[in-house]
């Protein structure tokens, strides 16, 4: 299972390229942040994967799934296995346990007979293309639903917003 788990890290999931200047452009920093970089810059999250994460959640809480098309794809090409390390400069603690639970979710939502790979009749590498065809379709459904709320929104969103709609996806 560790070839799988260490397959899935060296991947980096795409996202509708609609959601570049709609969304991660207005609340991301790229390459990541301190806070005070992040509040000059007006975003709420200090990386991108941190951003798709969260996008992935609301899709997960809301099961809303949604295909993403060759053509539409977009990656800031950042591997899931850096996902959560430190830096030298980062004076904030490492969380790379965020690579487990991004699997754990893809793992038990990705419909796999985990026995046929473990038989050799499905490759791994089909597994993981699968596992990860599930982050990106959840993140691209929390995506939309967050484009939409943003687009409702007659003001500046704050961190509130951004809790307040996990909160609420976790109702539907």
């Amino acid at each position: 299972m560790s070839s799988i788990f260490q397959k899935f890290g060296s991947k980096s999931p795409q996202y509708n390229k609609k959601y570049k200047e709609t969304l991660f452009e207005k609340f991301t920093i790229k390459g990541g942040g301190s806070l005070e970089k992040k509040r000059a810059h007006g975003a709420f999250f200090e990386t991108n994967y941190e951003f798709l994460l969260y996008g992935f959640f609301l899709g997960l809480y809301m099961d809303s799934r949604l295909e993403l098309l060759p053509p539409e794809k977009v990656s800031f090409s950042h591997q899931i296995e850096n996902w959560g390390s430190k830096k030298i400069t980062d004076a904030r603690k490492k969380f790379e346990y965020i690579q487990d639970a991004l699997f754990q979710a893809a793992f038990v939502k990705t419909d796999i007979d985990w026995l046929s790979v473990e038989m050799g009749d499905t490759s791994v590498d089909e597994a993981v293309k699968k596992l990860i065809q599930t982050v990106e379709e959840y993140a691209n459904g929390g995506f939309e639903f967050l484009l939409d709320k943003v687009e409702q929104r007659r003001i500046i969103p704050d961190e509130h917003f951004f809790l307040q709609l996990l909160k609420e996806s976790k109702k539907k």
